[in-house]
């Protein structure tokens, strides 16, 4: 893992991001909830106190976006 942090989801749960060769985690607690890898990812920006990652999903070729707050 080269970067982990604790931030809050949109819900204001708090969690863990994390980055690693593979793309972005997250964790709740010791808990991984979501792994998205670097070829899902298209964007990623900082606006503001909002991290937000905008994401391809490859399997159903679908478009998520992921807001996580500082």
């Amino acid at each position: 893992m080269y970067f982990l942090s604790l931030l809050q989801d949109q819900k204001g749960t708090p969690l863990y991001l994390g980055i690693n060769h593979h793309g972005i985690l997250t964790f709740q607690g010791s808990r991984k909830t979501n792994h998205f890898r670097w070829p899902e990812v298209q964007k990623i920006n900082y606006e503001g106190k909002m991290f937000i990652v905008h994401l391809t999903i490859t399997e159903v070729h679908a478009r998520a976006k992921i807001y996580i707050y500082d």
